[in-house]
């Protein structure tokens, strides 16, 4: 009885939080952008995307605004980062602006924010309450709450990268790398940078805040699960189970 009253709630409770989505009435986070350069009209723009070198590729960004990582506590969260909706900023941003994000594979993002968000030993998070998610809910449950769910009502944590990333994806000027050759592609990035920018980011990429004691096991089921939930986010940005080793 208590597995089904569970159940009953959880669905009541997704309900409303969508339909709230859908009236208009609550905002599931607005994707932003880091604006970088001239204020008024931004040379550079990165597009983060939660769980995915975030807190990385901010620090790596901090000298441009003039800071070090050595005075900064809380990076993603720093009031002296210029931080906008993604629609003002594209729209702000210099026809020739070099606007780049980083993503990564849909299995790999959605179990570290997993292990991130939810747990009996973690702070409580909101949005996933509101979801009818528990703090002691397996990584199944948890798959299967987000596989009901509406994209657009999915905290950014856990948002499909392409439903994220919906607005710069329209943009020409988007250029996407992948997490997992961020090493590799950094230079790159960096040499963009440097050409547009007053002052350049840190010439060399720390990794931070990687994942620790995650492995990559999945189980027939939970791949199931992922394939439906980030069907867009494997099809748009080229991955596969193969590329964890797994599947056929």
């Amino acid at each position: 009885m208590l597995g089904l009253y569970r159940k009953i709630r959880r669905a009541s409770t997704l309900h409303k939080w969508a339909k709230g989505v859908g009236d208009g009435l609550v905002d599931p986070r607005v994707c932003l952008a880091l604006a970088l350069g001239n204020t008024e009209a931004p040379d550079a723009l990165y597009v983060p995307v939660p769980k995915a070198a975030n807190t990385t590729l901010r620090t790596a960004l901090l000298p441009t605004y003039g800071l070090s990582k050595d005075e900064v506590r809380r990076v993603p969260r720093d009031p002296r980062l210029d931080v906008r909706p993604i629609q003002d900023a594209l729209a702000a941003a210099k026809s020739e602006a070099y606007v780049f994000t980083v993503v990564r594979h849909p299995a790999t993002r959605i179990l570290s924010a997993y292990a991130n968000k939810i747990g009996p030993l973690k702070p409580r998070f909101g949005h996933a309450a509101r979801l009818g998610i528990a703090k002691t809910d397996s990584f199944d449950t948890f798959l299967e709450i987000l596989a009901g769910a509406s994209p657009w009502a999915i905290d950014s944590h856990f948002k499909p990268q392409s439903c994220w990333l919906n607005r710069a994806l329209k943009d020409e000027r988007l250029e996407v790398f992948k997490m997992e050759a961020l090493a590799d592609d950094w230079p790159r990035i960096y040499g963009a940078l440097d050409r547009c920018l007053p002052i350049a980011p840190a010439k060399d990429l720390d990794i931070l805040n990687r994942s620790k004691g995650e492995k990559n096991e999945f189980t027939a089921r939970q791949m199931r699960l992922i394939d439906a939930i980030y069907e867009d986010d494997f099809e748009r940005f080229g991955y596969s189970w193969a590329d964890l080793g797994l599947g056929s």
